[in-house]
């Protein structure tokens, strides 16, 4: 073993008794920033992978908010895309949750109220979007003050506020939720991910902790940037860590995990623990299963052949995958928006979105539509012979049938 000196210690182990001079002073202080480097790298590696931002990437996690700004401006080409606005301000009347509300309740057992909600957690917008494989996720809230933070829940069985005050319907399992606690004033997050197994009601162990190296990432702005067009807020700029955005790769998820989310909700949180008091939310649908309508033409046989045309309800008809069911005796007309039919009966699709990063499949419900075909009918038309001493004659046209 080869012999070393750091500060005070020999290579074998045994204390030297002498005074530390200025070169071993700072070698300690070299050693110190090491191992200093080596535990700030180890707690944020979970945070510190971001995804790639090339130019076909419309969201990357910067802390930035201009690219929310231009896909909000570009749904027709982002159907994965929901924005939520929610109320905010002093006496203004905002839904919030009532008190003792917690994350690992079954829906049934969560309440909601309009009330003035606390600046801290006061949240003015929503958003999030699936691109590429991540699922990425903005929000604001009108106060920096301190610490934050703040949940991100998805779900899967459009779990979401009712009229009466209530949350409805329960839990799906493999819902998603994220929290990010911003700690050191609200300047450095920490990002947790867990999905819901189910269980007992009002029991942490609903939530499983699934977070590992890589699964995301999460940043707050560092001031002065443009609040995005079409979100309300205060201010026309955020100032420092007022916005908020992150990402989880869904690569990243325990295998078998559903990412057909149909709903989203942010909230504010009273403290960092699972166990904290939930506060204000903004809850809106999130469109990962398409929907789509099939037309039902009704036509003479001599119009043949009709058009059948699928239409989503969100994104443009290039956008999607389409698997059709048609009349026996009429040939499959492959993964197509639109064809030409000459079979009365009942057509029917299923759409699937095509660009999910490849790990999302969301099939669509069933849409049918059903093409009439009515004959044209015929006519006969008598040839009367008359003198012309019996004129007038009369022409008669007959339908067949009559």
């Amino acid at each position: 073993m080869k012999d070393f000196t750091i500060g005070a210690f020999s290579g074998k182990g045994k204390k030297i008794p002498k005074a530390p001079q200025e070169s071993e002073t700072k070698t300690w202080k070299n050693v110190m920033f090491y191992f200093l480097f080596v535990f700030i790298l180890g707690n944020n590696y979970l945070y510190a992978q971001l995804p790639p931002c090339p130019t076909t990437t419309q969201i990357c996690i910067d802390g930035d908010p201009d690219d929310w700004d231009a896909l909000h401006n570009a749904t027709t080409t982002a159907p994965t895309y929901s924005h939520t606005p929610d109320p905010f301000g002093g006496g203004v009347l905002d839904d919030q949750f009532t008190q003792g509300s917690k994350d690992y309740f079954e829906a049934s057992s969560l309440n909601w109220a309009d009330g003035q909600t606390k600046a801290k957690n006061d949240i003015a917008n929503a958003a999030a979007f699936i691109e590429n494989g991540y699922l990425k996720f903005a929000g604001d809230k009108t106060s920096n003050n301190g610490d934050s933070q703040i949940g991100f829940w998805f779900y899967l069985n459009n779990t979401s506020p009712q009229p009466d005050g209530s949350f409805a319907p329960e839990h799906a399992i493999g819902d998603l939720l994220v929290l990010i606690n911003f700690t050191g004033g609200g300047s450095t997050p920490n990002l947790l991910v867990y999905q819901w197994v189910g269980g007992t009601d009002k029991k942490p162990s609903n939530l499983i902790d699934v977070t590992q190296s890589g699964i995301g990432f999460a940043k707050q702005n560092a001031g002065g940037e443009e609040v995005p067009e079409g979100w309300l807020f205060p201010t026309l700029t955020y100032d420092s860590n007022n916005f908020f955005e992150g990402y989880v790769d869904l690569n990243e998820l325990p295998e078998g995990s559903s990412f057909c989310f149909s709903q989203f909700m942010v909230e504010g949180r009273s403290s960092q623990t699972l166990e904290a008091s939930l506060d204000d939310f903004a809850s809106g649908q999130f469109d990962v299963k398409p929907s789509v309508e099939v037309n039902s033409p009704v036509v003479c046989s001599s119009d043949l052949p009709a058009t059948i045309t699928a239409t989503p309800e969100s994104g443009s008809v290039g956008d999607y995958n389409y698997s059709w069911t048609v009349p026996m005796g009429v040939s499959d007309p492959g993964n197509v928006a639109s064809f030409n039919a000459s079979t009365a009966g009942t057509y029917s699709v299923i759409i699937t979105y095509k660009s999910l990063g490849g790990i999302i499949d969301c099939p669509s419900e069933t849409a049918s539509g059903t093409l009439t075909i009515n004959q044209n009918p015929t006519v006969s038309v008598n040839s009367p012979v008359v003198c012309s001493a019996d004129l007038p004659a009369t022409i008669t046209a007959t339908p067949s049938p009559a």
